[in-house]
């Protein structure tokens, strides 16, 4: 995933989430219409984010979901037109009023269409960079680990390499280890990381620990987050054994 397509989204969500929403007074019609332009403005969204992850455009599956969404949204407008005898006056109140209750639906309907998107777009992403590291991993002799280990050799490996270092008269100083090997939170090394649907990395246990006392979002980018939207970074953490090794031969790290 590109960093602008990343800025994009964080951005357009931060700003949907902190803006206090704006209560509407008018008559239904006009409460329609403003309802409207917040549908053309989410399928706006969309389209930009096609553009910049071309999602919709090679992935028929989500471009038939958009259509169908398309194509039943307008029969249920027609079919409420029609149930009006095509009564759409701004007389005709009970007209405006179910109007506003299909806009209402349909917004949600983008809304979703729009999170999907993003959510599995960079899932796909995180697990393409997996595999990559992992075919490169395998292509180098002298890795210090490998992801073809089974988890249990690869927390064998960070449980013995950490408690190498866990005497006082040890030198090593989380300080000293890089920025991408530490959790924004904390600003300690990773033990057990996780990525998040925005992209970021943080440290399982204090990320869980800021959901259950802050609430359900991502400490950096303010958007929505759960539980089960976690996904295990399996490069962050074998980054993080890999310089702990090298820090206990010594060796310099590039």
């Amino acid at each position: 995933m590109s960093t602008s397509t990343g800025n994009f989204f964080s951005n357009f969500l931060l700003f949907k989430n902190e803006a206090k929403p704006a209560k509407v007074t008018g008559t239904p019609d006009y409460i329609a219409q403003y309802v409207y332009k917040d549908i053309l403005i989410i399928k706006n969204e969309i389209k930009q984010y096609n553009e910049l992850t071309g999602l919709l455009s090679s992935n028929s599956f989500y471009y038939k979901i958009y259509k169908l969404l398309e194509n039943n949204h307008q029969e249920e407008i027609q079919n409420l037109k029609k149930n009006h005898n095509f009564d759409t006056t701004t007389q005709n109140i009970n007209y405006h009023r179910q109007l506003i209750s299909i806009y209402k639906k349909h917004l949600n309907d983008l809304q979703n269409l729009l999170d999907t998107l993003n959510y599995n777009y960079n899932h796909g992403v995180h697990e393409k960079k997996i595999v990559e590291y992992r075919q490169n991993d395998n292509q180098r002799n002298n890795s210090v680990t490998s992801l073809k280990s089974s988890n249990s050799s690869r927390l064998s490996l960070s449980n013995s390499v950490r408690s190498s270092f866990s005497n006082p008269s040890s030198t090593l100083d989380d300080s000293d280890a890089p920025d991408h090997l530490l959790d924004p939170i904390s600003f300690q090394l990773f033990n057990e990381p996780v990525v998040t649907p925005s992209g970021i990395t943080y440290e399982k246990s204090n990320l869980l620990n800021h959901i259950s006392q802050k609430g359900k979002y991502d400490p950096l980018t303010r958007t929505p987050l759960k539980e089960n939207q976690l996904y295990p970074n399996l490069i962050a953490k074998d980054a993080v054994n890999q310089y702990l090794q090298q820090k206990l031969n010594k060796e310099p790290i590039s």
